[in-house]
């Protein structure tokens, strides 16, 4: 017997009628994304999407936001001038380069979404490099989605991997394990050696979903990040106890010795 647990739903269609590639005749992200933003699906907020599309479809995807968030800001962002031609109501376009740091800070300080999608460029170094700045901007509880993982592997990584030392689907490997093991040691993070700021990253995340050529990580909710910290806090006590009753008893030890001799 077979089972679809994750059925196509009105996500998908909604992506099949603007002809965006995220839809089940190309990547097939829509039905699983749609699992997860369901619960905001007549909420007010703001989804921001890296990347406006083609020549051929342009803003597919973003019309696509809007029919199935009717209440939510979309924010786009290209660094093809004329993408600003998508522009309508709840749907505007910045127009920047992704690989331009300031460019992205920037950008990180003048928005305030609840789901941000990675659809640009797709190659490492703007994978991660914008994911390291806009996770930050994301609001508590928020989502985001990188897709084209696909780049990281088989033929296609040959393109890219005289970029940088790691590719993108390691990178957001290393962010799984460490969120997996609240940040305890693994013998495949001393190989995927993540950086100083993934490892503060993981410090506000929830959890990490791999799907076929896309990841999705959830920020910590206020009461997540408030929990976490107080059972990190309790951890430290206990193990700062421990520490000092094993002090405490090796100097009895020592001292017993001492008057033995």
């Amino acid at each position: 017997m077979a089972f679809n647990i994750v059925p196509p739903g009105e996500l998908n269609e909604f992506g099949l009628t603007h002809g965006t590639g995220k839809a089940s005749r190309n990547h097939d992200y829509l039905r699983l994304y749609e699992f997860f933003l369901s619960p905001l699906r007549n909420e007010e907020f703001t989804l921001l999407e890296l990347g406006v599309g083609g020549p051929a479809r342009p803003g597919a995807s973003l019309f696509m936001w809007l029919d199935y968030f009717p209440k939510a800001k979309v924010i786009g962002v290209d660094i093809k001038p004329e993408s600003k031609q998508v522009e309508r109501d709840r749907l505007s376009v910045i127009i920047g380069d992704l690989n331009k740091r300031p460019f992205v800070q920037q950008l990180a300080t003048s928005v305030k979404p609840a789901v941000i999608v990675d659809d640009a460029a797709h190659d490492w170094a703007s994978q991660i490099g914008a994911f390291e700045v806009l996770f930050w901007s994301l609001e508590p509880g928020g989502l985001y989605f990188v897709e084209d993982m696909q780049n990281s592997f088989g033929e296609r990584r040959e393109k890219h991997e005289q970029e940088q030392y790691q590719d993108a689907a390691a990178y957001f490997l290393a962010l799984a394990l460490l969120a997996n093991g609240d940040r305890t040691k693994h013998p495949l993070l001393d190989e995927l050696r993540p950086s100083g700021t993934l490892l503060s990253i993981a410090t506000e995340v929830d959890f990490v979903v791999a799907l076929r050529n896309a990841y999705v990580i959830v920020k910590q909710s206020e009461t997540d990040a408030r929990r976490i910290q107080r059972a990190a806090k309790d951890r430290d006590a206990t193990e700062e106890r421990v520490k000092s009753d094993a002090d405490r008893l090796a100097r009895r030890a020592d001292r017993l010795a001492r008057r033995e001799r």
